[in-house]
């Protein structure tokens, strides 16, 4: 939540509608605005255990965009 100070500027910023704002119409649309802004920047670490948080798997925008196509290729075949 970068540029946010406190519980003032969070509820500055929910007095806009959700409908109001430019919200992607899918999570995948998501993932494509964050790839085209910066493809290697993190999008997702997944952490195999609470217990041994160092080991995790990093996934960028541009790798978790072409993994979502990667998917949806598969599951059309």
């Amino acid at each position: 939540m970068s540029g946010y100070r406190d519980l003032t500027d969070i509820l500055a910023i929910e007095r806009t509608p959700l409908a109001d704002r430019p919200v992607p119409p899918h999570t995948l649309a998501l993932l494509e605005r964050g790839a085209a802004r910066n493809p290697q920047a993190l999008a997702l670490r997944f952490v195999f255990s609470g217990e041994q948080p160092t080991k995790s798997v990093d996934f960028t925008y541009a790798e978790l965009v072409r993994r979502c196509y990667q998917a949806a290729n598969l599951l059309h075949e």
